[in-house]
C-alpha cells in the first residue's frame, strides 16, 4: 500500500510538472506572460515569459507595482496606472495597450489585461493579469495605415472618376472626381449602387 501511494504521488508530480512545462511553452510561443499581484502584501509574481517580454533578469529584478511602472515608457505610465486604478475603483477588468522603452531607444508594444478579486466589502484582494508582446502586430498595423494613406492620396489625385464596389455591388469607395462629375456627395454615393446613379 505504501509503494502504491508513493508511485501515485510521483505520477501526479510528473503530470503536474509536464503540465507546467506545456504552459511555459505555450506562453513562450504566444509571447503571453501572466502575473499576480497580492494587494494585501504588495507581492507581485511574474511568470518567466513576463521577464522575457520586459527583458529583465529575474535574479536582478524584484517585481513590484512601482518597479513595473518604471519599466513602462514614461509617456504611457500615467495611462497604465490610471487604467489599473480605475479598474480597482470600478471593480471591472481593464485592457490597455502601452509601450516599453529600452536603454538604446528601442520600443516594444504590449497589451495588458487584468481582472481583480474583492472581498464582500469591496476591498481589492488580488489582481491577476496577462501581458502580450504585440510589437510585430503593431508595426504591421502602422505599415498598413501608411500604405492606406499613400493609396488615399493617389486615389484622390486621379482626375478620372473612380468608383469601387464590393462583391454585392455596393459602392465602398469613390474619389473626389467621381463626386464632382456625378453631382453627388461622397456620403450619398456610399449609400448607393452604380444602378442608382443618374448620370448627367
Amino acid at each position: 500500500a505504501i509503494v502504491r501511494d508513493i508511485t501515485e504521488r510521483k505520477l501526479a508530480q510528473l503530470k503536474l510538472q509536464h503540465n507546467q512545462d506545456l504552459l511555459k511553452e505555450a506562453q513562450r510561443l504566444g509571447q503571453l506572460g501572466c502575473w499576480e499581484l497580492n494587494l494585501t502584501s504588495g507581492e507581485l509574481y511574474w511568470t518567466d515569459e513576463v521577464y522575457r517580454i520586459f527583458e529583465l533578469d529575474p535574479a536582478r529584478f524584484s517585481p513590484s507595482y512601482e518597479n513595473f511602472l518604471n519599466v513602462i515608457h514614461p509617456d504611457d505610465r500615467d495611462k497604465v496606472n490610471q487604467a489599473y486604478t480605475e479598474s480597482l475603483e470600478n471593480r471591472r477588468p481593464y485592457d490597455v495597450v502601452h509601450r516599453l522603452l529600452f536603454a538604446e531607444g528601442r520600443i516594444k508594444w504590449v497589451r495588458e489585461r487584468c481582472n481583480s478579486e474583492f472581498d464582500t466589502s469591496g476591498k481589492p484582494l488580488r489582481s491577476v493579469g496577462a501581458v502580450q508582446d504585440i510589437t510585430k502586430q503593431k508595426l504591421m498595423e502602422d505599415a498598413i495605415a501608411k500604405e492606406g494613406k499613400k493609396f488615399r492620396i493617389l486615389f484622390e489625385s486621379i482626375s478620372d472618376a473612380i468608383i469601387i464596389c464590393d462583391m454585392e455591388g455596393h459602392i465602398i469607395q469613390v474619389n473626389h472626381s467621381a463626386c464632382e462629375r456625378l453631382g453627388y456627395s461622397q456620403e450619398e454615393l456610399l449609400q448607393m449602387s452604380p444602378a442608382d446613379i443618374d448620370t448627367p
